[in-house]
C-alpha cells in the first residue's frame, strides 16, 4: 500500500503505475499517461507504452471495459497532480482511456497471429497474457519472426 496525497492506493495497477517515474512525470505535467506519436494507434505505439500495458493486462486481461479503464486513468491522474493543478475534465480521462483501450486492441490483434515477435516489448507482454514463446533455437526452419 502507497500513500499518496493523504490517499491510500491499494490497486495493483496504480501501485505499478505510481514506480514509472516517466509516467508519473508525463502525469503531472501533461495530465496524460500515454506516450504517443502520432493520431494513430500502432504496434510502435503498444512498444513505446508496455510499461504502461503490462499491469494493465496482468491484473484487468485483454478486454478492461472502457469504464474500469476510465477509474484507473482518474485516480491516478488524481494522484499525480502537482497541488494547485485543476483535475482533467472527464472527455481528457476518456479520451486517455481510449488510448489505452486501443493499444490493448492492438495487442490482442498481435496475439491472434501465429507467429514470434521481433521486439522484446511485444515478447514480455506476450509472456505477461500467458503466451509461451519458443526460444530463438527450438525455432523450427518453416516459422517466421515478424514484428
Amino acid at each position: 500500500m502507497v500513500v499518496i496525497g493523504g490517499g491510500q492506493v491499494e490497486c495493483p495497477v496504480l501501485l505499478e503505475w505510481l514506480k514509472l517515474e516517466s509516467v508519473v512525470s508525463r502525469a503531472a505535467s501533461k495530465g496524460v499517461i500515454s506516450l504517443l506519436r502520432g493520431n494513430s494507434i500502432d504496434r510502435t505505439t503498444v512498444c513505446d507504452n508496455y510499461e504502461l500495458l503490462k499491469p494493465l493486462v496482468a491484473n484487468l486481461g485483454m478486454r478492461p471495459s472502457v469504464k474500469v479503464l476510465e477509474d484507473l486513468v482518474a485516480r491516478f491522474l488524481f494522484h499525480c497532480r502537482p497541488r494547485g493543478k485543476p483535475l482533467p475534465n472527464s472527455e481528457e480521462i476518456k479520451t486517455e482511456s481510449w488510448v489505452l483501450r486501443n493499444m490493448i486492441s492492438v495487442l490482442a490483434s498481435a496475439a491472434r497471429r501465429p507467429h514470434v515477435p521481433r521486439t522484446s516489448e511485444f515478447k514480455e507482454l506476450f509472456e505477461v497474457i500467458g503466451i509461451r514463446l519458443p526460444s530463438s533455437d527450438s525455432l523450427e526452419p518453416g516459422v517466421l519472426a515478424a514484428y
